[in-house]
């Protein structure tokens, strides 16, 4: 078998907990691990105060929570955002992120960003020299759309490098 040189040294994965994010996750530490790259994965939580407007009646809708036993003891839930008083969503995505990549015998470095989950995701991109940006396509209906927004379509759009998109 031929050995095929590769440009690729650093993947950025953007990482939300969803089950695309996951699969995108995967499939960027096993590319990572094949060519010998560098993993960097990305969570991007509200704007600061965004969590303030959010009534506490829909908290659980926004804090991710794996089913239980599948986090290991060793896990640390992270410290409460002084603002709200409530965990910091974005960390507690990259803790998921963690354990996922272990599970599969990986490391990677983690970064957490605020605010718009495309721009946060292009930024880091670029400040991390990614050669590609894995992510993972979001197929919800509309409403899902306009509450979330298309974060895979806007980076796919606006990237100025390669993109990998996952289903």
């Amino acid at each position: 078998m031929t050995e095929i040189e590769t440009t690729i040294q650093t993947i950025v994965v953007g990482y939300d907990d969803s089950e695309t994010s996951a699969r995108a996750l995967a499939r960027a530490g096993d590319l990572a691990r094949a060519l010998g790259a560098r993993l960097v994965v990305v969570s991007v939580g509200p704007r600061e105060g965004a969590l303030e407007l959010i009534p506490e009646s829909m908290e659980p809708l926004m804090v991710p929570v794996a089913p239980v036993g599948t986090i290991p003891p060793t896990v640390t839930v992270p410290a409460e955002t002084p603002a709200t008083g409530r965990p910091d969503p974005a960390e507690l995505m990259l803790e998921r992120a963690r354990f996922l990549l272990r599970q599969r015998g990986l490391d990677a470095e983690l970064m957490k960003a605020t605010g718009d989950p495309a721009d946060e995701l292009l930024r880091l991109a670029e400040e991390q020299e990614a050669d590609l940006i894995v992510v993972g396509s979001h197929e919800g209906g509309l409403l899902d759309r306009l509450l979330r927004g298309d974060v895979s379509a806007a980076v796919t759009r606006r990237a100025d490098r390669d993109v990998l998109l996952v289903r």
